[in-house]
């Protein structure tokens, strides 16, 4: 009786190579099938936002709720009563995301910074994209260390969680100067002080969901923001001077941190930036080729990093009279 033969070497070989063949053909579908259920989770997480900031207004007479920015030295040209920074939208929402719980323990009548341990390190799976690298709780610093233009010292207070999603803000990529009603080109929480009078007081009146005169189906309330990713200027050239401060934390009211530019050069994932050359507040993901943007009307979009700079700018506008569709 003939024993069986076994498979030759080279036999073996063509196997292991069909074998490898066959995975590099399926893995990339692999990934993409992943990536898009991280995008899909993703959308999701910020049509939660979109309809608690609706939530939000239906309990306020349709007020919008204000955004926060810090910078008050002598040379900012708006100040709060108090010299403490506003409370930031995220923290507004957090009843509206299934928060109530951690909402109720923050204390408004305090500054964000101040707040007792375990309140504002607290991971919220709402504000995290699923395709954005796993963050630690990061520091938080002294807010008068911004009223200069060049980061932060070396003065922790507590740890603030990170998020993934800010809000649309100002032209030039700062939010806490001049007036809303005077800076029609400016975003949907740009130009107002913390949410609450016991932040300080506001800039301007509250901004209504009346006052989006462009139309809540074209007007951005939220994109992506993704920690990690370099602060270059406008060659593209890494700027280890700069302090990058994207998505540090949902409590966080600086504005890098919480909001993001809208303005003409600050297109998605974009090098460039509306303020000082530098792209530290531009809307940013780890998507390919783009970004989700969350519209007051509640719908989210997928916006292309190709985007013209002039209709991205158009959509993060709520006064600005223009005609233009998302893309």
């Amino acid at each position: 009786m003939r024993r069986p033969r076994g498979f030759t070497l080279v036999e073996l070989l063509v196997v292991i190579a069909i074998i490898g063949i066959l995975i590099a053909l399926l893995l990339p579908a692999v990934q993409a099938a992943r990536e898009a259920a991280r995008r899909s989770q993703c959308t999701n997480n910020l049509k939660q936002m979109a309809l608690g900031l609706h939530n939000y207004m239906d309990g306020h007479r349709e007020a919008l709720p204000r955004g926060a920015e810090i910078l008050r030295g002598l040379g900012c040209c708006c100040q709060s009563a108090d010299m403490n920074p506003g409370h930031t939208v995220h923290t507004m929402l957090l009843p509206f995301i299934e928060q109530q719980p951690l909402y109720d323990r923050y204390n408004m009548s305090v500054p964000w910074y101040a707040q007792q341990p375990g309140i504002i390190d607290q991971r919220i799976e709402a504000y995290l994209c699923p395709s954005a690298i796993k963050w630690v709780p990061q520091a938080v610093w002294a807010p008068t260390t911004y009223s200069s233009y060049t980061g932060p010292v070396p003065s922790p207070l507590s740890q603030v969680f990170p998020h993934n999603y800010p809000g649309a803000g100002a032209y030039h990529g700062w939010g806490g100067c001049g007036r809303h009603s005077s800076a029609p080109t400016n975003g949907v929480f740009a130009h107002r002080w913390g949410i609450l009078e016991e932040a300080g007081t506001p800039a301007d009146p509250r901004a209504r969901l009346a006052s989006v005169t462009d139309g809540t189906s074209n007007t951005m309330a939220f994109s992506e923001t993704a920690q990690g990713t370099p602060t270059t200027d406008q060659n593209g050239t890494p700027d280890a001077g700069w302090s990058n401060n994207r998505g540090r934390g949902w409590a966080d009211p600086y504005f890098n941190s919480t909001l993001f530019s809208v303005g003409p050069l600050s297109t998605p994932n974009s090098m460039r930036s509306q303020y000082a050359l530098f792209n530290a507040s531009n809307a940013t993901s780890f998507h390919p080729g783009g970004v989700n943007a969350a519209f007051l009307d509640g719908a989210v979009h997928f916006i292309s990093e190709t985007i013209d700079g002039n209709t991205w700018w158009y959509l993060g506008t709520i006064q600005g009279r223009e005609a233009v569709a998302v893309p």
